[in-house]
């Protein structure tokens, strides 16, 4: 008799235990989604925010040709492309071969995708 109540004893220990440690695990997992929530809206704002200078806007030649150089920092979800006058930029702007006068002025527009996301900021001088 003594040992059937150590094994019922032992049952309901481990099924106490199982149940104490899955509570646990469901609160780190609801606690872990929060804050990646959380981290994803963050960097989704700070993106908008970077690109909100090229939201039909007029920049100068200056900052079409830094935006050339820097493509890689403005977004982290996507690669960004960049049309200049029409023309897609591949590379730097040393590499692209275009001529930009730093102080001619450009209209800038950001060019979304389905999912509005954006993919492209082009350049297209103002006369």
């Amino acid at each position: 008799m003594g040992h059937r109540i150590q094994v019922i004893a032992g049952i309901i220990f481990s099924l106490v235990f199982v149940g104490i440690i899955s509570t646990m695990n469901a609160t780190v997992l609801r606690f872990g989604a929060d804050v990646n929530r959380k981290v994803g809206n963050t960097v989704a704002v700070s993106e908008n925010y970077e690109l909100r200078a090229f939201d039909d806007t007029r920049v100068s030649g200056d900052t079409v040709i830094s935006a050339i150089n820097n493509r890689d920092t403005l977004g982290s979800n996507v690669r960004l492309d960049i049309q200049v006058d029409g023309v897609g930029v591949t590379g730097t702007y040393a590499e692209s071969g275009l001529s930009i006068n730093p102080n001619t002025v450009y209209a800038a527009t950001l060019l979304r995708n389905d999912n509005d996301v954006v993919q492209t900021i082009s350049f297209e001088r103002v006369p």
